[in-house]
């Protein structure tokens, strides 16, 4: 790739990166960040908190069994303690307010994105030959050898 014929895009994006760094909210995401990272017990009840988030992210469950968990039930109290924290509360809002910025620009990008190329049975199938791919028989070929 001819990185000069592109030099105009990544100027763009350079201007880009600097303006998020000069913005109001990427600077108090930072300073929320380090205030709560240091400072050992906000950051473990942060840190368990995620933990716990993503946890729950990763169980498959009905939505409307969802109020009646008691595991989610245990977070949504856990987050309203954090709530009363208020160098916890400030770093949630802050990489909240910022991560809105970010996701505003991923969806300026989005319409040139081919993302949904590949539909479920094309993955599958597409795992299936990675899988298979080193036992074909020896004098096999495929479209790329």
């Amino acid at each position: 790739m001819n990185l000069e014929k592109h030099a105009k895009i990544f100027q763009t994006a350079s201007l880009l990166a600097e303006l998020l760094r000069t913005c109001p909210e990427y600077t108090h995401y930072i300073n929320a960040r380090e205030r709560l990272f240091q400072d050992p017990v906000n950051k473990r009840i942060f840190m368990e908190l995620r933990q716990k988030q993503l946890a729950l992210a990763d169980e498959p469950r009905l939505a409307e069994a969802r109020e009646f968990d008691p595991k989610q039930k245990f977070v949504d109290d856990l987050l309203m303690s954090v709530a009363l924290n208020p160098v916890v509360n400030d770093f949630l809002n802050a990489e909240y307010n910022f991560g809105r910025i970010i996701e505003h620009i991923g969806e300026i990008f989005e319409p040139i994105l081919p993302y949904d190329d590949l539909e479920d049975e094309d993955v599958n199938e597409l795992l299936g030959w990675l899988e298979t791919g080193d036992k074909q028989a020896p004098n096999e070929s495929t479209y790329l050898n």
